[in-house]
């Protein structure tokens, strides 16, 4: 004798239509849930990427920063950070102007000294700097200082990285020639011609002591 299919319970339709209900809930309940933590997930990854956004962003403006040293029309110095991501704005970055700058040589042919020429609080100033002390930011910063001049920065390492750029922009500016004589007396000029230097007169050996 078979018992297969023997017994079988009968669900009434109700039941059965109350039992098809649950199961729906359960499965939107289910897929609510998966959404839920689909949409969580999303917004932690929308967070992370807006602060690795945010992180390369400053990495970025830090390495462009002073990245170029401008002088304006009026002689300010200022410096323009550059980036991919947004356009900074230039600002003034020391309370000295830029006037002019000269290199300086004597009748000799010696040369490597230049003068620069600045304001600072409405007053004329003028450097006598070393070219080969000048790739040395501590030597232009006490130059400058020497001055009155000031740089609006706190870190040491912002200042030297700012007063090289500064001097390879004036380098490039530099288009000018002065010469001086080694003695007073009459001496001959590279163009054939004499002149005479009078007693007083600033000579080659006071250039090198001002630019010490």
């Amino acid at each position: 004798m078979s018992y297969q299919n023997y017994y079988q319970p009968v669900i009434p339709a109700q039941m059965q239509a109350e039992l098809a209900v649950y199961q729906q809930k359960q499965i939107i309940s289910a897929n609510v849930k998966i959404s839920e933590e689909a949409a969580k997930a999303n917004i932690r990854e929308n967070v992370e990427m807006r602060k690795e956004s945010r992180r390369e962003y400053r990495k970025e403006c830090n390495r462009a920063r002073y990245c170029e040293t401008v002088i304006d029309e009026d002689g300010w110095i200022n410096i323009k950070p550059r980036n991919k991501l947004v356009e900074v704005p230039k600002r003034r970055i020391a309370n000295f102007q830029f006037a002019d700058i000269y290199e300086l040589k004597n009748i000799e042919g010696d040369s490597g000294i230049f003068l620069l020429e600045m304001e600072i609080a409405k007053r004329k100033v003028r450097l006598y700097i070393e070219g080969i002390k000048a790739g040395n930011a501590g030597y232009l910063m006490k130059k400058i200082a020497s001055a009155g001049g000031e740089i609006f920065m706190q870190k040491k390492s912002d200042k030297e990285a700012f007063l090289q750029s500064l001097w390879a922009l004036l380098l490039k500016k530099c288009g000018k020639k002065q010469l001086y004589s080694t003695h007073t007396g009459w001496i001959r000029l590279q163009n054939g011609g004499y002149q005479f230097i009078r007693e007083g007169a600033i000579l080659w050996k006071d250039i090198v002591e001002m630019a010490k």
